[in-house]
């Protein structure tokens, strides 16, 4: 089951295409803590990839990710 937390963040990841944390933390309105547990399970259920590392690392949907799958997990 997914969270409003991670919809929210699927929906600015997928609206803004690649995210830094940061600006995820700011546009949620939530600790960077709170933010990288949920990126966490996001990453462990494939629906996101990191780019890079450290401070300069950011956030996107997976590349190949199914469209169906997505629409799936995000809206039931």
């Amino acid at each position: 089951m997914i969270t409003d937390t991670r919809e929210r963040i699927l929906q600015l990841i997928k609206k803004n295409g690649e995210v830094k944390p940061g600006k995820l933390s700011r546009d949620l309105g939530i600790g960077r803590v709170a933010l990288h547990r949920q990126i966490k399970k996001l990453l462990d259920t494939h629906l996101l990839e990191k780019i890079g590392v450290g401070p300069q690392a950011k956030y996107r949907l997976k590349s190949k990710l199914n469209t169906d799958v997505f629409k799936q997990v995000l809206w039931d």
